[in-house]
């Protein structure tokens, strides 16, 4: 089920500058072994022709982030953060640098979590439908009942088909073109949750919907039963969302 995401996490604009720095990490490195000024001009000239790989991937790899391609994204970042690697490596065969060595271990680091943040991210419920265009089934035997509200108007029905402590999934039975700030209406037995959250993501056919929700750090208190409420109901209960039977 392809998902069209709206909402740019920190983690998303931190990696698509972690892009920038790769170019310019070796860009400094270049100019320490060439022992060149840094506004050379015929200098930055041939950086740009001899270092044109990792250019048109870290470009590549911020175009595909930004849009969303999440698998490309992924590639396409690991291959960057490969080529940047081999491209130290070889400068310090050529010429040993301990300076140069403790940046590499530094940027292989924040690679790697920035790496691990953005998959994370991606299995958020809100990024998440759980169910696919071509299943016979809802993973939900029994549904939780979901209406969606935007300025006090009631914009429709549907089930949660995920959730997390950061948001939820909604599937409706009819396309909707539903973006921004709204209020969550959630059905449980014999109680009712709200809640305020933003649209997020949506799945292709328009039928589903991601919100998440404010920090989840706001009190309790600030309404009588909240997302926090329901969430934590869920996880007494034991109930997952492929597991409501």
């Amino acid at each position: 089920m392809g998902v069209k995401v709206f909402y740019k996490s920190p983690v998303m604009w931190n990696m698509i500058l972690f892009c920038i720095f790769s170019v310019m990490f070796l860009y400094f490195q270049s100019i320490y072994r060439f022992d060149s000024s840094i506004l050379s001009r015929d200098f930055y000239l041939r950086y740009i022709n001899d270092n044109w790989s990792i250019i048109m991937v870290s470009s590549l790899t911020m175009i595909s982030l930004f849009y969303d391609f999440k698998r490309l994204a992924s590639f396409l970042f690991a291959l960057m953060v490969s080529i940047t690697l081999a491209i130290t490596t070889y400068f310090l065969f050529l010429d040993f640098s301990k300076l140069a060595l403790l940046v590499l271990f530094f940027y292989l680091l924040f690679s790697f979590y920035l790496f691990q943040f953005y998959h994370v991210e991606l299995e958020e419920s809100y990024n998440n439908p759980l169910y696919d265009d071509r299943d016979l089934f809802l993973p939900n035997t029994t549904y939780l009942n979901a209406k969606i509200k935007k300025k006090d108007q009631e914009v429709a029905d549907g089930i949660l088909t995920n959730w997390s402590e950061e948001g939820c999934f909604i599937l409706f039975k009819e396309k909707v073109n539903f973006k921004g700030k709204c209020e969550l209406f959630i059905s449980f037995k014999d109680y009712s949750f709200s809640d305020f959250g933003t649209v997020v993501s949506n799945t292709k056919d328009g039928k589903g919907v991601g919100i998440k929700f404010k920090s989840k750090s706001r009190e309790k208190n600030d309404r009588p039963l909240g997302w926090q409420h329901f969430y934590e109901i869920m996880e007494e209960l034991g109930h997952e969302p492929e597991l409501v039977k």
